[in-house]
């Protein structure tokens, strides 16, 4: 009996919609482009983050406990995450408070929180980590927790995951000796403990001469680690000054003396108060750096780009820097202008987020830059869009780009008596003339066979087909595909990849105009090994037999016609199913195999 092994991921979608100017809210997300979400408490929203697909995540505080929500990508909260979309976390005695600052995604896609907790032992770093479906992870930590057991004073701040998958978090240390406040940069291994290979007992070699509070940190293509905060010290004529600060370290973590100097970077941003509170580090490893330019009284959005070896980039900006103010407001008494976040495009276009004045109250603010630090015009209103959440003031201090480049913004909003979640998601672009009908994986032996029909192409040049494989969406080109021209008609695209990864194989379509503007199809998954079944006879014309399945676990078992659309179903715990399919009409089906987070598609006719 021959017996067939073809399986396909992704079933047909359609994009249609009309244009859009870049930075208009995302009409399709939420409440016209705007999600608050009260969790009967004070609640704080302080970091986002978007999985491979589309869902978003927000982490902070609420009821002095860890918060953290999963959306859906049309903004309603995730049923199959915790409970009812929302997990909370308390880590000591019931008089402890803890907050989350900073989120990040490990590869398996499992959820870091990193921030901090009081109780007995006062305040102490404090990570948490959690599974996709966001019950506490037990083989992290103790029972997915991890909590410091350092001098009173620690949070937090910045947290990045290491190739393998080691994590590195940077925390803000006060009452540090005689030292108001400084710094630590420690790094864990995968399971929560701190890692003895670095510095010393997993804590990189501090600085202790000067006010240093550091809140990011970021990993160069080497390997070596930048942290990005702010320092104030003593000027010869006894004046005390706020600079911008990197240092970089070594794998090991000890300071690189090779960057900057003595492996400092230090710059003004043109004002004695800068602060820089977040960094990418680019592609060539240039380093991107957020934060905000107070002079005197008000406060403006600073950005800044700094070479790979800790000078700054004259290319960018103005000598390295650009200095942007929102607030027009004659109102001095209070500082309006904070940029906390940033984001970059694939384009390599920069994202800015924070807050500003209104017309009457604190507002989200976001900027777009192009990749040399001018203010791209063609993004809201002369380069930024200020929008009213909530009806009272709001706050906005985490950004991240979806797949599909929308642009997502949170923090929380005020709503009279105390605050509540926050989310914004934005257009990042006009939408490309193009109709894609469908883009699909199917799985043959060792090869992965990509197709994609369009409906209609006006001015487009070609298509790029990039593959990831891990969950942090590092894509690189793996063919490109010229365009059939100008159409109105279906058009057929194929593509083979004989050089697939073992595993999991992320795919999407980067499709390029004539005119230079790109836009991103869905990512499709092709995962190799996570269930091996066997489907036949194929074609089939009265029964449909399935094997290999999982004994005494229960898989769910689904039937798509070509339109995607569910025309059978059933639930079986069984390592085999016979089923009886002679009431289908003859065509072309998809089976779905689902058996917990596991799943994949196979194709066959029915005669």
């Amino acid at each position: 009996m021959k017996k067939y092994f073809l399986a396909m991921v992704s079933f047909m979608f359609v994009v249609v919609s009309g244009i859009a100017q870049p930075g208009t809210l995302d009409v399709t997300f939420g409440n016209a482009g705007k999600v608050i979400t009260n969790l009967n408490g004070d609640d704080y929203g302080s970091a986002v983050t978007v999985q491979p697909d589309s869902k978003i995540l927000i982490g902070g505080t609420s009821n002095s406990n860890f918060a953290l929500i999963r959306y859906n990508s049309d903004g309603s909260l995730d049923a199959h995450f915790g409970i009812n979309g929302t997990v909370f976390t308390s880590f000591d005695t019931a008089n402890s408070t803890s907050g989350a600052r900073v989120i990040s995604l490990q590869e398996d896609g499992k959820i870091l929180l990193v921030g901090a907790t009081t109780g007995n032992s006062g305040r102490q770093l404090a990570i948490a980590r959690y599974k996709t479906n966001g019950s506490l992870d037990s083989s992290f930590g103790v029972n997915g927790k991890v909590v410091s057991n350092f001098s009173s004073g620690w949070t937090g701040t910045g947290i990045a995951i290491q190739s393998d998958q080691k994590i590195l978090i940077t925390a803000y240390v006060t009452h540090l000796g005689a030292y108001i406040n400084s710094f630590a940069l420690l790094r864990y291994n995968s399971t929560g403990i701190l890692d003895s290979t670095f510095g010393i007992n997993g804590i990189g070699e501090m600085i202790l001469d000067h006010d240093i509070p550091v809140y990011d940190v970021g990993i160069q293509s080497d390997g070596k680690i930048v942290v990005a905060g702010f320092n104030q010290f003593e000027s010869s004529q006894h004046q005390v000054r706020d600079s911008i600060m990197l240092i970089r370290y070594k794998d090991n973590g000890l300071r690189d003396s090779s960057f900057g100097d003595n492996g400092i970077a230090l710059a003004y941003a043109n004002s004695p108060y800068p602060a820089g509170l977040q960094l990418r580090v680019l592609e060539d490893d240039k380093i991107v750096v957020s934060g905000f330019s107070k002079d005197g009284i008000n406060n403006s959005f600073a950005i800044l780009r700094f070479n790979a070896a800790g000078s700054l980039d004259s290319t960018f900006g103005v000598d390295g820097i650009r200095i942007t103010k929102l607030n027009t407001s004659q109102d001095n008494s209070t500082d309006f202008d904070n940029a906390y976040c940033l984001a970059i495009q694939d384009d390599g276009k920069i994202v800015q987020g924070g807050t500003t004045k209104g017309s009457s109250n604190i507002d989200f603010a976001l900027i777009r830059y192009h990749a040399n630090g001018n203010i791209d015009s063609s993004f809201g209103t002369n380069g930024f869009v200020v929008t009213p959440v909530g009806t009272n003031d709001d706050f906005a201090f985490a950004t991240a780009i979806q797949p599909d480049n929308k642009i997502v913004l949170g923090g929380y909003s005020y709503n009279g008596t105390d605050n509540d979640y926050s989310v914004v998601r934005y257009n990042y672009e006009a939408i490309v003339p193009i109709k894609l009908l469908s883009f699909n994986a199917i799985v043959n032996g060792k090869s992965v066979l990509l197709n994609w029909q369009t409906a209609s192409e006006i001015n487009n040049d070609h298509f790029i087909i990039e593959r990831s494989g891990s969950v942090n969406n590092n894509f690189k080109e793996i063919a490109k595909v010229t365009s059939k021209g100008n159409s109105n008609q279906v058009q057929q695209y194929t593509f083979e990849d004989t050089h697939s990864f073992v595993g999991k194989n992320y795919y999407r379509l980067k499709q390029v105009d004539k005119d230079g503007h790109i836009d991103y199809s869905k990512i499709v998954l092709v995962n190799f090994g996570d269930i091996n079944v066997k489907v036949y006879p194929n074609p089939a014309s009265a029964i449909l037999s399935i094997e290999g399945l999982k004994q005494g676990e229960k898989t769910t078992l689904t039937i798509h016609n070509g339109n995607g659309l569910i025309v059978a179903k059933t639930i079986t715990d069984s390592y085999s199913y016979s089923w009886n399919i002679r009431s289908l009409p003859a065509g072309t089906y998809f089976l779905k195999i689902k058996n917990g987070e596991n799943e994949t598609v196979q194709q066959f006719v029915k005669q």
